[in-house]
C-alpha cells in the first residue's frame, strides 16, 4: 500500500511540475510576417476615390494596427494622406472628389502596434480618373 501511494504521488508532482504555456503567434516582437492588399477601381472624373485595404497573416488571430493610404497625381496635382486604425476586415477609404484626369499612385502602409507580434507591410496600386461618358 505504501508503494502505490509513493507511486500516485510521484506521478501527480511530475504532472503538477509540468504547466503549459498560452499559445500565441510568434515569441519575439515583429516575427509574423504579414501582407497588405490594397485595392483601387477607376472613377470618372467628379468622383471621389475609393481604396479598399485588408491586412493578411497566417493563423486565425487578426493584426492590429494603423492602416495609413496615401494618393498621389503622377504629375503632382493631388496629394491626399488618411490613417485609420485597424482592427480586422476590410478598411475603405475614400477620397475627396477628383476633378484631373490621369493616373493616381496608390500607396498602403500597415503599421503594427507597439510591442505586437506582427510584421509591418506595405503595397502600392493605381487607378485612373477617367472622363465622364
Amino acid at each position: 500500500m505504501t508503494t502505490g501511494l509513493m507511486a500516485t504521488m510521484f506521478a501527480s508532482a511530475s504532472l503538477v511540475g509540468v504547466s503549459g504555456t498560452a499559445a500565441t503567434a510568434g515569441p519575439y516582437t515583429g516575427t509574423v510576417p504579414t501582407s497588405t492588399v490594397c485595392k483601387a477601381q477607376n472613377v470618372e472624373r467628379g468622383d471621389n476615390g475609393r481604396i479598399a485595404v485588408r491586412i493578411v497573416a497566417d493563423g486565425n488571430a487578426e493584426p492590429r494596427g494603423n492602416v495609413t493610404v496615401r494618393v498621389v497625381k503622377n504629375v503632382g496635382d493631388f496629394r491626399y494622406i488618411n490613417t485609420k486604425d485597424y482592427d480586422g476586415g476590410v478598411i475603405i477609404f475614400k477620397t475627396p472628389d477628383l476633378d484631373k484626369r490621369g493616373k493616381y499612385q496608390v500607396t498602403c502602409r500597415f503599421d503594427r502596434k507597439p510591442n505586437s507580434v506582427w510584421k509591418d507591410s506595405n503595397n502600392t496600386d493605381s487607378f485612373w480618373v477617367t472622363r465622364r461618358n
